[in-house]
């Protein structure tokens, strides 16, 4: 029995000292039936968010003051990154004019929409393609 005792005590001691420091914890909605990662290259994420983002809205006319991009998804394998930002826009008055044009009924004049990036850590560019569901071929190119 003491045996038995010592051993339980000797496991809990090694089990409780165990300080998992290599994962970063990011505060966890009780709510939420997601989990939640954090980015481990926050460099690479502002980047990639804020010149997609401001590209998006030079060529599509929003609003950068309320307009916002958020990462979804980053997956680094070697020097090659891929991932997925979901782009919340609000239009400007050229841009809802724009999307008029193409079909666009909105009142409240906000877009959501899917952009899929490709970053190269070697030379540091990326690539994208956005589902921005209001663009013709003429402006893409």
């Amino acid at each position: 029995m003491k045996k038995l005792l010592a051993s339980l005590v000797f496991m809990s001691l090694l089990v409780g000292c165990n300080n998992d420091n290599a994962v970063s914890k990011t505060p966890v909605d009780s709510s939420s039936p997601y989990k939640e990662y954090s980015v481990n290259d926050t460099k690479v994420a502002d980047t990639v968010e804020t010149n997609i983002l401001k590209a998006e809205a030079e060529k599509y006319g929003f609003d950068l003051k309320t307009s916002s991009a958020h990462m979804v998804s980053f997956k680094k394998v070697g020097t090659y990154g891929s991932g997925e930002l979901k782009v919340i826009a609000f239009l400007n008055p050229k841009g809802v004019e724009a999307a008029e044009d193409k079909g666009y009924i909105n009142i409240n004049r906000v877009v959501s929409y899917t952009c899929k990036f490709e970053y190269s850590y070697k030379t540091e560019k990326y690539v994208w393609t956005s589902d921005y569901p209001y663009a013709s071929t003429s402006t893409l190119f």
